[in-house]
């Protein structure tokens, strides 16, 4: 489910702020990241899905490999930011120039912010505002409506780390899962072998 959400998300934005040629044009990092995710979860959903309904041992034991190679790319990935030297900052910046104008609308209104620098940001372009800049909400314990789209996000990265770690529980979990059902299938199998010889034995 949450595989087929990020790839209708990303397919919305793409139909409402880029052409095919701009997204073709190898220069969209983060669309191309979050459509392999969604991609990914959605295969591996399936996978899984198929493999307990079936009771099919390759299908689990093809789910467990792709689990254990999702959280060896992701260490990777950590890797890489850090030898690379990049902050959460430059992904941010690369995300919020990339998303349409009415995901931007709605990232502003649930964090109180304006802009990704700031109400500053619209200064000297001649881009049109976003229209949830315009708004005053309340003032919540997340920022102030004028902050910037990176400070809030660095105030709330807490949050974000908490809901990762958890993410990456249930993916060790699911792995555990695996091991299980694979090990059961095993046994299920050699015993209906074992009933089969008896079976033939017995003739």
């Amino acid at each position: 489910l949450v595989g087929s959400f990020l790839i209708g998300f990303i397919a919305w934005i793409l139909a409402t702020s880029v052409t095919l040629g701009k997204f073709l044009s190898g220069n969209l990092l983060f669309t191309y990241v979050i459509i392999g995710i969604g991609f990914y979860l959605f295969f591996i959903g399936i996978l899984g899905f198929a493999g307990v309904i079936s009771q099919s041992r390759c299908l689990v034991v093809l789910y467990m490999l792709v689990a254990v190679l999702c959280i060896a790319s992701q260490i990777g990935g950590i890797l890489t930011l850090v030898i690379l030297r990049i902050e959460m900052e430059d992904v941010i910046q690369f995300g919020w120039t990339e998303v349409n104008p009415a995901s931007r609308n709605l990232i502003q209104e649930n964090l109180d912010c304006c802009g990704y620098e700031g109400p500053r940001e619209f200064a000297y372009r001649n881009d049109v505002i976003d229209t949830s800049c315009y708004l005053i909400p309340p003032r919540t314990t997340i920022g102030t409506p004028y902050d910037n789209i990176n400070v809030t996000f660095v105030v709330a990265k807490r949050n974000v780390t908490r809901d990762l770690t958890g993410l990456r529980l249930k993916q060790i979990l699911s792995i555990v899962a695996s091991v299980y059902v694979v090990s059961h299938l095993t046994k299920r199998i050699r015993r209906l072998k074992m009933e089969k010889r008896s079976q033939l034995h017995a003739f």
